[in-house]
């Protein structure tokens, strides 16, 4: 099987890790994918039934591309905007981002490795949300988004909807930009400290 696995990850091949290993054990492939992975976070235009995907912001390759509802978002251009991804990143996509997309884009999310940053930084002691643990790792957001919350951006979303609003727009893109953005360093940090504590766990 370790033969096997060498020759699918020669050929970039990821999706047989995804298969092959348990979701919590994706992180470790980090190192090797970070350069082809995509960083994705989405917004919606509230929580509940009925909710739906209004935004779908990627970060891969130092670019940013944010989809919107109504304007850019399809299925196509997601899948455009995902090809060639190797792995993907999140902050809770397990419970929150990756459902959503798979409820309204079925299989335009590429089956890959995923490591998710909330439930990766809980085991190394870092929890809350992610702009909890960016201020616990000295992270400071512009002025004009550091206040911005998960609910905000739903009334954001309202507000360039039901009035036209595009600086409510822009804000909106800007914050979701940033939480892909910022998720960069944190899978850094995650990563390294994860393989730190899984050696110290290993028999001498």
């Amino acid at each position: 099987m370790l033969e096997e696995a060498e020759v699918f990850l020669e050929r970039r091949e990821t999706g047989y890790f995804h298969r092959l290993l348990p979701t919590a054990e994706h992180w470790r492939l980090y190192n090797e994918m970070r350069a082809e992975a995509a960083f994705l976070d989405i917004e919606t235009n509230g929580l509940g039934e009925g909710a739906i995907v209004t935004v779908v912001g990627i970060y891969r390759q130092g670019k940013s591309t944010t989809l919107v509802r109504d304007i850019d978002l399809t299925p196509r251009a997601l899948v455009q905007a995902l090809k060639g991804s190797k792995m993907l990143i999140t902050f809770n996509g397990s419970s929150f981002d990756l459902p959503f997309l798979e409820r309204e884009f079925p299989f335009a999310v590429p089956r890959v490795p995923h490591f998710d940053l909330r439930h990766g930084c809980a085991r190394i002691g870092l929890v809350g949300g992610l702009k909890s643990i960016e201020l616990q790792l000295g992270m400071e957001r512009p002025k004009e988004l550091a206040y911005v919350t998960g609910e905000q951006a739903v009334y954001l979303w309202h507000l360039w909807k039901r009035k036209g609003n595009v600086n409510a727009l822009r804000l909106l893109k800007e914050y979701n930009e940033a939480d892909t953005r910022n998720m960069v360093p944190i899978a850094e940090h995650a990563y390294f400290k994860l393989k730190e504590r899984s050696l110290a766990s290993c028999p001498r």
